[in-house]
């Protein structure tokens, strides 16, 4: 049996606001922008729209803040993608800048 490569350790920081995945061959972090978004979210049915299309992007890490209308993303997706993703539930959306 050969030794797995890859990805191999997933290290989240809550206070650093970052999300980092160690590459055990090259013990390298890459590291997960937070980017944070505007959203008017008016109640759950609203953030459950949210909770919808987000779920559906592939390694997309997320937390919905309806008190305060804001969305925190964590991933390597372009900024572009994730604002037009959110803008599919049909609620204006902004891009605030990275968390």
């Amino acid at each position: 049996m050969g030794q797995e490569t890859g990805l191999g350790l997933i290290r989240v920081s809550l206070p650093a606001g970052r999300a980092e995945l160690y590459n055990r061959d090259h013990n390298a972090a890459v590291t997960m922008p937070k980017e944070e978004f505007f959203v008017d979210m008016t109640c759950e049915g609203c953030s459950n729209a949210v909770n919808r299309v987000l779920s559906r992007l592939q390694g997309v890490q997320y937390e919905i803040d309806l008190p305060n209308k804001k969305v925190v993303i964590e991933s390597d997706l372009a900024v572009d993608l994730l604002l037009e993703t959110l803008k599919k539930t049909g609620k204006e959306a902004k891009y605030l800048g990275c968390k």
